[in-house]
């Protein structure tokens, strides 16, 4: 028990430096298109407010605003009901893709919530429906802005949630859900197996040399074990932890810090903090061990 304090006691003066940085990537976007235009339509209790830069059809447009309708249907059977609304703006690509629809996405963290997505609106609805991207970037929303050096965490977050969100879509069952990120964690740990440095430096490093891929999968793992370690104890999935956050604490919370201590509160337990001091402090083959 003493162990457990020491690293709670840890992680607060950790993360009370890093979190000094959370604002400075709270950007607006500044693209502009000779065409703008604006819509809306609900997100459950709140609303998607739709925008379009460049140039769409009509029927492009109810194409785009469906895709988005039944993913954020979805994001609220998963991770519950977001208490602010979505501004969700699509971009004309002038980039294409042999076999995906959404070129990019990303999000901004500023006063209005949003969601920007550069897709290619000659695919179908349901090849943008097939895809992780939507799933990954409405996920983001769900958590607050952490900052810039807290990437691996809201990463790894958005990367866990994403399929979770597509088992309600249909797209995974459970166990080839559990396959694949086994098998992508796995894969992963060539880059996570070090003896000295921990998970957050690794993940670091790999952000510096633009492995994303390895940084974001490898980042999962610790949602893949927070969820079997609330299973085991608590007999509840992480998204069940993510739902009733949105409603005690997503609009509160402004650092990763303040995350953790809801998370632990909403489960009466330090789970997460013991968790996270392990991830912060333990060599990354150590963190790593089981997958």
């Amino acid at each position: 028990m003493m162990r457990f304090i020491a690293g709670v006691l840890s992680i607060s003066l950790l993360f009370s430096a890093c979190d000094q940085q959370a604002d400075d990537l709270n950007s607006q976007d500044n693209s502009s298109s000779d065409q703008t235009q604006k819509g809306g339509s609900n997100f459950g209790t709140q609303n998607f407010i739709w925008e379009f830069k460049g140039e769409f059809t009509a029927d492009e447009k109810e194409m785009l605003k469906e895709w988005i309708t039944e993913v954020g249907a979805a994001t609220i059977e998963t991770l519950g009901q977001y208490p602010f609304d979505v501004l969700v703006v699509f971009h004309a690509s002038e980039s294409k893709s042999d076999n995906e629809p959404v070129i990019f996405g990303h999000t901004d963290r500023g006063p209005q919530e949003t969601v920007h997505f550069y897709v290619d609106p000659d695919y179908p609805l349901d090849k943008f429906l097939q895809g992780w991207t939507a799933p990954h970037e409405i996920a983001h929303l769900s958590l607050p802005f952490v900052g810039r050096h807290s990437r691996w965490f809201s990463e790894g977050y958005a990367t866990y949630l994403s399929r979770r969100t597509m088992i309600n879509m249909g797209y995974y069952s459970e166990a080839e859900f559990d396959s694949l990120y086994r098998s992508k964690i796995h894969q992963a740990m060539a880059y996570f197996s070090s003896t000295t440095s921990t998970h957050l430096e690794v993940a670091d490093s790999l952000m510096e040399n633009h492995d994303y891929g390895s940084m974001y999968w490898g980042s999962s793992s610790f949602f893949m074990t927070a969820d079997s370690l609330l299973q085991q104890e608590h007999h509840m999935r992480f998204e069940d932890v993510v739902m009733e956050y949105q409603s005690c604490c997503r609009l509160k919370d402004k650092s990763l810090l303040e995350v953790i201590k809801s998370y632990d509160k909403i489960i009466g337990d330090t789970l997460f903090s013991n968790l996270m001091y392990r991830y912060r402090n333990l060599p990354s083959n150590e963190v790593m061990k089981g997958y």
